[in-house]
């Protein structure tokens, strides 16, 4: 599954998050502008992909 966000794509693994627990705590670091923001808006505005 992908999902595009104007010019960014990512491309997620399918079951990729399934492997979690509820208590998970994931944590992204990054330096200004790698696209974490980007990331998490594509996670919670994704239903499905923009493309399969």
């Amino acid at each position: 599954m992908s999902k595009k966000l104007g010019n960014f794509t990512l491309d997620v693994m399918e079951g990729e998050f399934t492997h979690y627990k509820k208590t998970t705590i994931i944590v992204m670091l990054g330096e200004n502008g790698t696209g974490k923001t980007i990331f998490i808006r594509m996670l919670v505005t994704s239903g499905q992909g923009s493309t399969s």
